[in-house]
């Protein structure tokens, strides 16, 4: 897991060891967070994306303001290219535009006449602002709504099961109107999900239990949940409290309001609490 900007701690020889030996065999996926803010990009932080790599090719999750740029500063204009060029699939949570706002520059940029086209699974906002781009930007992609996309096996079967991928489910979830979570499965055993924006939902719980890896929103500190019930996000404790229900191996908290310029401080005093460093 990496996020654009910035690192994680090392992995201990022995676990590493471990890790490696376990995992002998199994298809290598890399997850990047281009982008961990809400509302507007700011100094420190962009609007969500996240870029999840495969061998065979890559999946994005949600696609907010900047996130091409934020593809630039992390890789590189030639390996950003290039790993634009491996997209196979755009996965758009809701109409937001901290979610949204970065497709059409996406879609752009991926115009050479050798590109296959690309999925995007989004909401019907999505799909009517992108036919409104025009006819060019259109060549670029092949849009299916969240509701539709298990239903065609054959559009899975050709943008999907190439990455590995055995099912992906999207969930609605309560924040607006056609919002949904993700749940991929992957054939050698491992699980994502993703919450997109939401108050703490049920049945994103039910579906997620068990996961490899939970991304959720923790918009706001606890002290603010008046603000996250009256614009249907999440708390931290709120999301650390599903992560403990669905028991991910590893859990991601993101979505974090541009008012915490650099880090919650109930996250870095929950830090020093187990001994970690600010």
């Amino acid at each position: 897991i990496a996020a654009g900007g910035g690192g994680v701690p090392p992995v201990p020889a022995a676990k590493r060891q471990k890790t490696s030996a376990a995992d002998e065999g199994k298809t290598r996926v890399r997850v990047t967070f281009l982008g961990t803010g809400c509302a507007e990009p700011s100094k420190y932080r962009g609007g969500t994306g996240i870029w999840v790599d495969f061998p065979s090719g890559a999946l994005l999750l949600d696609a907010g303001e900047s996130v091409w740029g934020q593809m630039i500063r992390c890789f590189g204009r030639e390996a950003a290219l290039a790993k634009l060029s491996r997209l196979t699939c755009i996965w758009v949570s809701h109409k937001h535009a901290d979610h949204l706002l970065g497709l059409v520059s996406l879609l752009h940029h991926r115009k050479a006449p050798t590109w296959s086209k690309v999925l995007v699974i989004g909401p019907h906002t999505a799909f009517h602002w992108l036919k409104s781009c025009g006819p060019a930007l259109q060549r670029n992609y092949l849009f299916k709504h969240h509701t539709h996309l298990m239903r065609e096996r054959a559009t899975f079967q050709e943008f999907l099961e190439p990455l590995g991928i055995t099912h992906f489910r999207s969930i609605p979830v309560h924040h607006c109107k056609d919002a949904f979570a993700a749940v991929v499965a992957h054939r050698d055993g491992w699980r994502l999900a993703f919450s997109g924006d939401t108050r703490p939902c049920r049945a994103f719980i039910e579906a997620s239990k068990g996961s490899t890896l939970l991304i959720h929103e923790a918009t706001f500190e606890s002290k603010h949940h008046k603000h996250a019930e009256r614009k249907n996000h999440c708390t931290i404790s709120e999301a650390l409290d599903v992560s403990r229900q669905v028991s991910a191996d590893m859990t991601v908290l993101t979505h974090f309001s541009q008012r915490y310029p650099h880090f919650p401080q109930e996250l870095a005093e929950g830090m020093k609490e187990e001994g970690g460093e600010e």
